[in-house]
C-alpha cells in the first residue's frame, strides 16, 4: 500500500478511475535505474526528485515506494554501541550555546564510542540506511506491484466493497475470517464487505487488513471490484469499477495471519467439552430470506443427533451485529455468535450471542450449549432386548444419562435401571435365582452381559478385585 496522498486516479462524474501503470512504462525502468546496492536512501530520494521533474510526480515517487520495500537495507555495523545509546549521550549534555562547547562535546563521545559521532548518530535512521541488496525484477513485475499497491491504496478508503470471483470464493472467506472482516456472502461467488470508513474506532488497522485481501482476490481469474470510497475533505462517496486485468501482481503474498483466536477456541473447546465433537470449516447455511445471501460459520459442534454452529466475529458495528441477528431468524440451523469486545467502540447483548476479550471463555460456550441442547422426545426412546447402555442412549438424543434413567423408569417399567445399564426384569429374575458366590465375574459377563458386574451389586453381592483385571463375587 502507499501513503494516501501518492494514490492516481481521475473522477469522471460519480466515479474514481484508478490511473495504473502499463506494463512498458519507461518510469518504472527509470526509477529501477537509480536502485543500485550501496547507494544511501537518502541519496535514492534525492535522484527520485529529479526524475519526477520528468515523470508524473506520484507515479515516480509510487514506483521507488514499492522498490524500496523489495530492497535490503542495513545501518551502519557497531557491535560495542547502539546509535540510540550515542544519541542519549549527546542529548544529556544539554543545550551547545557556543562551537567550542560543541567541539568539546563531540570529541569526548568520539572517545567513549570510537567513532565519528555525526557520521554515526543517525545511522540506524531509514534516510541514513545502505541498499545492501537489489531484488531482481522486471520493469512489469515492478509495475504489477505498484498496481496492486495503488488498488489496495485507493480502497483503504472504501465505504463498502463488492467482490465477484470465478474461483477461490472460499479462500477468500478463510482469509476474511482471519483478517477479522465484515462481510456478507452470496451463493453465487459474491461477497460484499464493510469498508473501513463505517468504523468510527480501529478505521486504520480494519483498512490495512482489507488491503491485505486485496492480493487473494486478484490472484485469482475473472475478479470484479465494485466499491464506494470516501475522497477528499468534504467526504463524498465516488463508486470504483474494476475489473480483472493483467498487469497487476498474482503472485501469492509470504505473510501469516493470527488464528490463535480460532486456534485456542478449538484446543480449549476439545478439553472443555468431551462429550461434543467439534468440526472446523462446515460449510455455508442458506439464509431463506430470498437474498441469495449464506452464512459461513467457523465450527460445527455435534452431540448425538443435535448439531449447533458457531461463528466468530472479528471487527464489528452495531449495524452489522444487527444484520446478522436478523440473518439468524433465517437460517433453519440454530448458531451461536461470538464477539471480540476489542474490535469495536460499543457494547452490544443479543440472543445467541457470547462476548470475549482476546480469548474465548469455551466454558460459557459450553453451558450456553447445553441449556440450548432439546430435551428428549419420550416417543424417540426405543429400547430392545435384554440390556441397552444409558450412555449409548444419552449421545443419541443429546442428554444427559440422569434424564435418560427417568425416562426409561417411566415408560419401560419392564426394564431394571442400574447404573449405566438398564436390564430387562425377567433377565433379571433369573439371575436372582442363581447363587454368585465365589464365582469369576468375567465367567459371569460372558453369560450374562457386560452388566453383570453391576447387577451383582444390585443383587445384594460384593464385587472383590484379586488384581487389576480378576475379581471373584462374594456376600
Amino acid at each position: 500500500m502507499l501513503q494516501y496522498e501518492l494514490a492516481r486516479f481521475k473522477v469522471k462524474g460519480e466515479e474514481i478511475i484508478p490511473l495504473f501503470a502499463r506494463p512498458d512504462e519507461d518510469a518504472a525502468y527509470h526509477v529501477m535505474e537509480i536502485f543500485k546496492e550501496g547507494k544511501k536512501v537518502s541519496e535514492i530520494g534525492e535522484e527520485i526528485k529529479m526524475l519526477s521533474k520528468v515523470y508524473d510526480y506520484k507515479l515516480v515517487k509510487g514506483l521507488a515506494t514499492v522498490m524500496l520495500r523489495l530492497c535490503v537495507l542495513e545501518g551502519k555495523k557497531v557491535s560495542s554501541f547502539s546509535p540510540t545509546e550515542l544519541r542519549r549521550f549527546l542529548f544529556s549534555k544539554g543545550p551547545v550555546i557556543d562551537h567550542e562547547e560543541r567541539e568539546r562535546i563531540l570529541r569526548e563521545a568520539s572517545e567513549k564510542f570510537k567513532v565519528d559521532p555525526i557520521e554515526y548518530m543517525y545511522s540506524d535512521m531509514k534516510d541514513e540506511m545502505i541498499i545492501s541488496k537489489v531484488p531482481k525484477v522486471t520493469p512489469y513485475e515492478l509495475v504489477s506491484k505498484y498496481n496492486l499497491s495503488l488498488l489496495q491504496t485507493i480502497l483503504f478508503k472504501a465505504f463498502r466493497m463488492k467482490v465477484q470471483i470465478k474461483s477461490g470464493w472460499k479462500e477468500v472467506i478463510r482469509l476474511s475470517k482471519l483478517l477479522g472482516l465484515m462481510y456478507y456472502a452470496y451463493k453465487d461467488n459474491i461477497v460484499e464487505f464493510i469498508g473501513p470508513m463505517t468504523l468510527l474506532k480501529l478505521s486504520e488497522r480494519y483498512g490495512r487488513n482489507l488491503a491485505l485481501l486485496l492480493p487473494e482476490i486478484v490472484k485469482n481469474d475473472g475478479w470484479k471490484i465494485e466499491a464506494e470510497v470516501v475522497v477528499g475533505l468534504k467526504k463524498r462517496i465516488y463508486k470504483v469499477n474494476i475489473e480483472d486485468f493483467p498487469f497487476v501482481d498474482r503472485k501469492a503474498q509470504d505473510t501469516t495471519f493470527d488464528s490463535s483466536v480460532e486456534e485456542n477456541f478449538y484446543k480449549d473447546f476439545k478439553t472443555v467439552a468431551k462429550d461434543w465433537e467439534i468440526v472446523r470449516e462446515p460449510g455455508y447455511l442458506l439464509v431463506e430470506d430470498g437474498s441469495g445471501r449464506v452464512m459461513v460459520p467457523d465450527f460445527a459442534v455435534k452431540k448425538g443427533k443435535y448439531s449447533f454452529y458457531i461463528e466468530i466475529v472479528g471487527f464489528w458495528t452495531k449495524e452489522y451485529l444487527e444484520e446478522k441477528v436478523h440473518k439468524l431468524k433465517n437460517v433453519k440451523e440454530k448458531v451461536l455468535i461470538l464477539v471480540d469486545e476489542e474490535l469495536a467502540g460499543e457494547k452490544m447483548n443479543f440472543p445467541d450471542m457470547i462476548t470475549f476479550k482476546r480469548k474465548v471463555d469455551v466454558t460459557k460456550v459450553y453451558r450456553w450449549l447445553n441449556q440450548n441442547l432439546p430435551k428428549p422426545a419420550l416417543e424417540e426412546i426405543e429400547i430392545e432386548g435384554d440390556y441397552v447402555k444409558l450412555m449409548d442412549i444419552a449421545k443419541e438424543q443429546g442428554a444427559t444419562i440422569k434424564e435418560v434413567k427417568s425416562l426409561v423408569e417411566k415408560e419401560y417399567p419392564e426394564y431394571v435401571v442400574l447404573k449405566t445399564f438398564a436390564v430387562r426384569k425377567s433377565l433379571f429374575e433369573a439371575m436372582r435365582n442363581e447363587d454368585f458366590n465365589g464365582k469369576d465375574v468375567q465367567e459371569i459377563k460372558k453369560k450374562y452381559g457386560e452388566f453383570a458386574e453391576e447387577a451383582m451389586e444390585f443383587l445384594g453381592y460384593k464385587v472383590k478385585y484379586k488384581d487389576l483385571f480378576n475379581a471373584v463375587v462374594c456376600r
